[in-house]
């Protein structure tokens, strides 16, 4: 699994005129986007988002993994 990066010519027209913040995003060129991902060699699977995280006595608790044990209960409808 790693991050999701992009690059081109006209990736940045949004982002400026930018917050320091998002300045930060971009490295040496290429967009952090701060989506986790996994390459299989023939599909980009998108998991989620690296900084979505929730830290509970020291264990770093995604929100796509709760989301994953709730969408099992049977009364509780999908998240639109």
């Amino acid at each position: 699994m790693g991050e999701l990066q992009i690059r081109g010519t006209s990736l940045t027209a949004r982002l400026l005129p930018a917050a320091e913040s998002d300045r930060l995003l971009i490295a040496d060129g290429w967009l952090h986007t701060g989506r986790s991902c996994v390459h299989d060699g023939a599909e980009l699977v998108m998991c989620g988002r690296i900084k979505d995280v929730i830290i509970i006595g020291g264990r770093n608790i995604y929100p796509q993994d709760i989301e994953q044990v709730v969408g099992r209960i049977d009364d509780i409808p999908p998240a639109m």
